[in-house]
């Protein structure tokens, strides 16, 4: 893999692979975060099912239902509910590649609720009010392998973190290049403009060396 072995704990089973056409899965997760003990006796319920039509082309779908805690732990659990779609199309040397997520917190009183960073983790919390909040956000995604072991991408992706909210929107766009050193390496050099409703300049240039064992 080239990211570390962070995960949600949990039992999960699959079937299916890239050459059939049906692939599945289907967990029960605690639903507190990477390599984080469950919080609850409640568990998250997740699945995942792709289809491959036809060579090259993938789509599918995935959701996660779950509860969190409330501040009060009088109080009934609150109930989390996330859904997302994806397509995956791979032409020769072109890969195209497009996702889209939805969240809802349906806070039954003032909670935490869990704020997601990098990898899908659960990065912090942040405690709001009772009633219903929803989240979304979609990216679009381009790659092309040439023949020189260098592989440019560009890439959009988008966040609202709180759709009934102005200004909670952030709009990252990619221009990077990736180097395969070999079947297990790679250099990656990336410029992210970030555009965020307060108008922060906050652009990135970033350099990463990956490796799998």
């Amino acid at each position: 893999q080239l990211a570390g072995p962070q995960r949600d704990m949990g039992l999960l089973i699959s079937g299916g692979s890239d050459t059939t056409l049906l692939q599945y899965s289907l967990g029960i997760m605690n639903g507190t975060g990477m390599n984080v003990e469950d919080d609850n006796r409640n568990k998250n319920i997740v699945g995942r099912i792709l289809l491959h039509p036809f060579a090259g082309l993938t789509v599918g779908g995935s959701f996660n239902v779950g509860k969190i805690n409330p501040t009060d732990m009088a109080q009934k659990m609150n109930d989390i509910y996330r859904f997302g779609g994806e397509v995956h199309y791979k032409l020769g040397d072109l890969f195209l590649q497009g996702e889209y997520i939805r969240g809802i917190d349906q806070l039954h009183s003032a909670s935490r609720v869990p704020v997601y960073g990098g990898c899908g983790g659960i990065v912090g919390y942040e405690t709001k009010t009772a009633g219903s909040y929803t989240k979304d956000g979609f990216v679009v995604m381009a790659s092309y392998m040439t023949p020189w072991s260098l592989e440019p991408v560009l890439k959009f992706d988008t966040y609202n973190s709180d759709v009934a909210v102005a200004g909670k929107r952030t709009n990252y766009t990619t221009i990077g290049i990736n180097y395969y050193v070999n079947d297990y390496s790679r250099v990656q050099v990336n410029y992210v403009n970030v555009a965020e409703s307060a108008g922060v300049m906050n652009d990135m240039i970033m350099v990463q060396l990956q490796a799998k064992f």
